[in-house]
């Protein structure tokens, strides 16, 4: 089994840019669905809070597929690291809702850089 995201740039963004790549995957099993999902986490103190942002549905009944796709990433929130809490941002290739799961990780902030919030100019 074998999922995989390739970006054709990355993994830090200019916040409104396009992002472009391919999801790919090679399955022992026709995967019922499979779809590409951006979204922002917190991770630190308190409570944590995801939300996703796009969904895009690729396939269903696929074994194998190299899909290409587009998609305009948000202004908003900024990948920040601070001392209590950190906003992150990632792609996850997901199969049969939940089954078979692979994230790649991303930065989304001015000059594709994570805003530090804890004084330290990282």
């Amino acid at each position: 089994m074998r999922l995989d995201i390739t970006l054709d740039g990355g993994p830090g963004y200019e916040p409104g840019s396009d992002i472009h790549g391919e999801a790919l995957w090679d399955l022992p099993h026709a995967a019922r669905r499979v779809s590409l999902r951006l979204f922002w986490f917190t991770q630190g103190k308190g409570q944590e809070d995801l939300e996703v942002v796009h969904r895009l549905e690729l396939a269903t009944g696929a074994l194998q597929a190299r899909v290409p796709f587009r998609l305009t990433l948000p202004t908003q929130p900024y990948s920040c690291s601070g001392q209590l809490v950190s906003i992150r941002w990632a792609l996850e290739l997901v199969a049969d809702d939940e089954g078979e799961v692979l994230r790649k990780d991303l930065v989304i902030a001015p000059g594709g850089r994570e805003v530090r919030i804890d004084g330290d100019p990282g």
